[in-house]
C-alpha cells in the first residue's frame, strides 16, 4: 500500500421518534421493547451493518438488521419511521440532520468530523471500543514489486496534492478526512484495523452469497 489517501467517518443517527440522545440511551430504548426495534445499513457486510450489530450486542438491545441496497432507501426509511436507527456517511445524512429531520448521536473515529462539528465521538461519550474508532478509508495501491523509487514519489506527489487547499476543500465537501500517509503509516493503520474488521464480521452474522 503506498497511501491512505482519505478516511470517512460514520454517524449514528436516529428517526426523531426515538427518545434517546446518546448510543447507551438507544440501548436502553431497543431493550425496553425487545424485538420491535430496527437498525438500518446500506448493505450486509458493510461497515454501517458491522457498526450497527455491535452497537447492538454492545447495549444488549438485541435489534433486528434491515439491510437496504444502498444508503438511499436506506436513508428514506429512516426518514419515514419504518427503521428506527442506523449508521449513515456524514455527507449524505447532514442535510437531515441539520433540518431536524434525523437525529444524530455519535460519530466514529478518533476525532470529531469537521462536517459536523458540534458531534462528539463515541470515545468521547466513553465508548472507547476499537469498533467505533475505526473508520472507512481509501488508499492508493500498487502490485508487488513495484521500485522502491517509484513507490517514495508516487508518495510525495499524492501528500503534495493532498495538502493543497483546493484539494483539502474538495475533500471535506465530499465528506471525507484528507490524510496522506506514508507507506508505513498506511499499513500500519491496515494491520490495527484488520482483526477488528474480522471480528466485527464474525460477530454480526455477515456472510459472502
Amino acid at each position: 500500500m503506498i497511501s491512505v489517501l482519505a478516511d470517512a467517518q460514520l454517524v449514528l443517527v436516529a428517526h426523531p421518534s426515538v427518545p434517546a440522545r446518546t448510543p447507551r440511551e438507544l440501548g436502553d430504548y431497543a431493550r425496553a421493547q425487545p424485538g420491535k426495534a430496527t437498525y438500518a445499513s446500506w448493505g450486509v457486510g458493510s461497515l454501517s451493518h458491522l457498526s450497527g450489530a455491535y452497537l447492538s450486542k454492545l447495549t444488549r438491545g438485541n435489534a433486528t438488521h434491515v439491510p437496504y441496497k444502498g444508503e438511499a432507501p436506506m436513508l428514506q426509511d429512516l426518514l419515514g419511521g419504518q427503521v428506527q436507527f442506523g449508521f449513515a456517511s456524514i455527507l449524505t445524512a447532514r442535510p437531515y440532520i441539520e433540518s431536524g429531520k434525523l437525529k444524530a448521536l455519535a460519530v466514529t473515529g478518533t476525532q470529531r468530523s469537521s462536517a459536523l462539528p458540534a458531534m462528539p465521538t463515541f470515545a468521547e461519550l466513553g465508548m472507547q471500543d476499537s469498533a467505533f474508532k475505526t473508520v472507512g478509508w481509501i488508499g492508493l495501491v500498487a502490485p508487488v514489486g513495484v521500485p522502491a523509487t517509484i513507490v517514495a514519489k508516487l508518495e510525495s506527489e499524492v501528500r503534495a496534492i493532498l495538502q493543497t487547499p483546493d484539494m483539502q476543500a474538495r475533500m471535506v465537501g465530499l465528506g471525507v478526512r484528507p490524510v496522506g500517509s506514508s507507506p508505513a503509516e498506511a499499513q500500519a493503520l491496515y494491520a490495527r484495523d484488520w482483526p477488528v474488521l474480522k471480528t466485527l464480521v464474525a460477530d454480526s452474522g455477515a456472510r459472502l452469497d
